[in-house]
């Protein structure tokens, strides 16, 4: 499917101005939406990632934890759909 993402690359996506939402696929095929940088870090080989119901929520209701090795895809998406959902592929 792709190569596993560096910490570099994951740290760019969240850093670029202006942020743009983007989708990381993970090597088990599921699929996380990051759309507001303000929830969202690394920590050591860690995606830290507070979901909400909408793009602008500074809290999160959910936290996920994101092995960043287990990263093979980002895609830019529409910052402007709710919610940040984790989607399993078939």
């Amino acid at each position: 499917m792709g190569h596993a993402m560096s910490l570099d690359e994951i740290d760019l996506q969240i850093e670029g101005e202006p942020f743009r939402p983007f989708r990381v696929t993970l090597a088990s095929g599921d699929q996380l939406v990051i759309n507001n940088r303000h929830r969202v870090f690394t920590s050591g080989l860690t995606l830290v990632a507070g979901l909400a119901d909408y793009p602008n929520d500074r809290r999160g209701k959910q936290l996920k934890l994101i092995s960043i090795p287990n990263i093979v895809m980002i895609e830019h998406v529409d910052g402007n759909r709710p919610p940040a959902q984790r989607r399993r592929r078939k």
